[in-house]
């Protein structure tokens, strides 16, 4: 990362589920401005994210919110500086500003893309998007399975576990730390 950026998953798969925790972390930093990009998939929207963030924080502290499918794509840059955060407002982390212009706004991003070979490619495209959204259904239900697992094995094992005891040991690395 560069000076004085740090980086972090904004949204991630869960048992119910895609969550995207944009709100959260707008109530946490403080943000106060919402800029939000949109258009197809590969038209550039990460690389607009991080050239824009990157002139943007002028060598101030930003975060660098990473894609939970694809880590080396962004979803966001927070800009603390001006208490603004940038994102990828797409499915599945869909985001809008509360009132544009008042709050924030789109970013206009043009349309960087071959239509032509977009609709030859039709077909293949819909296979592939068919393919991906069962492969999704399929690791929600194994996520789903995971963690019902998880809970059972955390009720049968909590009363065995001295708790009191660990709890002491996580104030001690807490104080630590």
């Amino acid at each position: 990362m560069e000076n004085g950026t740090c980086a972090f998953f904004l949204g991630a798969n869960t048992r119910d589920g895609f969550c995207a925790l944009t709100d959260s972390l707008r109530a946490a930093r403080g943000l106060t401005r919402i800029y939000t990009g949109k258009a197809g998939p590969g038209c550039g929207k990460s690389a607009v994210l991080r050239k824009l963030g990157g002139a943007l924080a002028g060598g101030e502290r930003r975060e660098d919110l990473l894609c939970s499918s694809d880590p080396r794509s962004l979803d966001g840059v927070v800009l603390h500086r001006l208490g603004a955060v940038l994102l990828d407002g797409t499915a599945p982390h869909v985001a809008e500003p509360d009132f544009p212009g008042a709050d924030g706004d789109y970013l206009p991003l043009p349309p960087l893309r071959d239509t032509r070979a977009l609709r030859d490619r039709r077909p293949a495209l819909l296979a592939l998007r068919t393919a991906a959204e069962q492969k999704y259904q399929s690791a929600y239900r194994q996520i789903r399975a995971a963690a019902l697992v998880g809970e059972s094995l955390r009720r049968r094992l909590l009363p065995l576990w001295p708790v009191r005891r660990l709890g002491a040991r996580a104030d001690g690395i807490l104080a630590r730390e």
